[in-house]
């Protein structure tokens, strides 16, 4: 899925200009600052407070970075998801209905609003890396303060802390675009009239669920479901959806033909 590829670099390029800039910002700190250390505690709040006002100089800066990349990034996302979203839900369609004509209303009041909806939940969530990523490193600066080791010890733990929160936010920009895909997929089936759908399990994660693998009843891999009473996707939460819905989740649907039950 392009959008997603597309989504993944632009957070990950950003996130990787804040990394940059805070940890050489932090080590100049460090390195200029004549602030005496003894017995693992500050004689004064010179470094302490220098640490504060720059994380927050550094905050102030990438919320305002990061936003701004991730506004245009969701636009640019929503506009291919739902181009893909709708040719899927359209070609499957195609695939199985046999001769019958059946219109996905791309343009209808409720795809507008999953659209809207999703794409909102998605920046909101991209729009925390700064914060995940400041919280850590701010953790560990002051924590090298008190302890008065100093850059020994939090050269390192910075490394450590931007892998992290990197991998995180490569993965949340994938999940979030695989969400906003099942979304849009929803409800363009929905505006066709389509009421059912097979769960199809994707295989193509290192750790699958074993709930989503095994075929139905066992499982959920094969199942007919109704798109407005999913089944049961997490056993251990009871929580209700549709493939994609938990966390990195590949599985899709595939929609089914079914006008034989007007009169329920």
């Amino acid at each position: 899925m392009s959008g997603s590829l597309r989504k993944t670099r632009a957070s990950t390029r950003t996130f990787d200009l804040l990394r940059v800039e805070s940890e050489a910002e932090i080590k100049r700190l460090f390195e200029q600052s004549d602030s005496p250390v003894l017995d693992g505690a500050t004689l004064d709040g010179s470094l302490a407070n220098s640490a504060a006002k720059l994380l927050h100089r550094l905050r102030r800066r990438f919320n305002s970075v990061f936003n701004d990349m991730t506004d245009k990034a969701t636009a640019r996302m929503l506009e291919r998801v739902s181009g893909n979203a709708g040719s899927d839900v359209k070609r499957s369609l195609e695939e199985i209905g046999e001769g019958v004509s059946i219109k996905v209303n791309m343009l209808s009041p409720a795809v507008k609003e999953t659209i809207q909806a999703k794409g909102y939940e998605a920046a909101n969530l991209i729009k925390r890396v700064p914060s995940e990523y400041l919280d850590d490193i701010g953790a560990e600066v002051m924590r090298s303060i008190s302890s008065g080791r100093g850059l020994q010890d939090l050269q390192p733990a910075l490394e450590k802390r931007g892998v992290k929160v990197r991998n995180w936010a490569k993965n949340v920009a994938l999940d979030q675009t695989r969400k906003v895909y099942d979304g849009i997929s929803t409800a363009a089936m929905k505006s066709a009239g389509i009421r059912k759908f097979e769960w199809v399990h994707s295989g193509g994660s290192n750790d699958p669920r074993e709930h989503h693998m095994l075929p139905w009843p066992a499982g959920l891999n094969g199942g007919i479901f109704d798109i407005d009473a999913p089944p049961i996707i997490d056993k251990r939460t009871g929580e209700r959806g549709t493939p994609g819905q938990l966390p990195y989740c590949r599985c899709t649907k595939r929609p089914i033909i079914d006008f034989g039950d007007d009169d329920e």
